[in-house]
């Protein structure tokens, strides 16, 4: 009886060592995140410890802390210079976490605070930041603040450690009168805006330097959740990363 209890459990042993060989960790694959073009950006997490992040290749390893470590294998000449005059570098250059809903994708370690969040279904992001086109133009009045950045498939969002909150814009019919978080602006500065096909639209001028100052393309637009979304881009250059803000309403003190 002995020798078959024995044996049963040596069986036991055995499967539940061939199960936790089978079971593959369950972040490999491919994961999805929009871009603020509202394009699909994959990533794929491979079984031989290798990645693919929007055409860039490189290793991944998972950490005791059940994070994940990616690290590219070609760096560009600002990553490098940021390694070599910052000691405080993360390891790696990208810090992956699994959630609830998806995959949480860090630039850098987690506590910058920059981040694309991540899903299984391409399909489930489409539609989600897609303009509406009959959105009236009473429903961009007031004044707005800045709760998410994007760039990129990244995002930032504000958290009170951030510092206090600041107006981004107002809208005031077809004005616009930037606010202080969207730059430094002459008092009374404000700028004409046409509504086209339930979109917002206006150039602004911004001050880079003392010497130099440019146009940028700027556009609001509502989802179908009733969010309210901002883009800036530079003025006449197709190819330019486009900047992009989720806005919500300036609370009233």
């Amino acid at each position: 009886m002995k020798r078959l209890t024995s044996i049963l459990l040596a069986l036991l042993m055995l499967v539940g060592m061939a199960l936790a060989e089978e079971t593959p960790d369950a972040a490999l694959g491919d994961w999805y995140a929009l871009n603020t073009e509202n394009e699909a950006i994959c990533l794929t997490l491979r079984e031989d410890g290798t990645f693919c992040y929007d055409s860039r290749e490189g290793t991944w390893r998972k950490t005791t802390d059940d994070e994940y470590w990616l690290t590219y294998n070609i760096h560009d000449l600002p990553e490098v210079m940021e390694r070599m005059v910052n000691s405080q570098a993360a390891e790696q250059d990208l810090t992956a976490l699994l959630t609830e809903t998806g995959l949480d994708v860090y630039y850098g370690s987690t506590a910058k605070g920059v981040v694309a969040h991540m899903v299984r279904d391409a399909e489930e992001l489409q539609n989600v930041r897609t303009p509406k086109t009959d959105t009236p133009l009473e429903a961009f009045a007031g004044t707005w603040t800045m709760e998410t950045v994007f760039a990129g498939a990244m995002e930032m969002t504000y958290t009170l450690d951030k510092g206090e909150r600041l107006a981004f814009c107002t809208i005031d019919g077809l004005t616009m009168l930037p606010g202080a978080a969207l730059g430094n602006f002459t008092e009374g500065t404000s700028y004409p805006m046409t509504l086209e096909d339930g979109k917002l639209h206006t150039t602004i001028l911004m001050q880079m330097t003392e010497e130099e100052t440019l146009d940028f393309d700027m556009t609001f637009f509502q989802t179908a959740d009733g969010s309210l979304y901002a883009t800036l881009r530079l003025n006449d250059v197709p190819d330019n990363p486009e900047t992009m803000f989720l806005l919500v309403p300036m609370e009233k003190e």
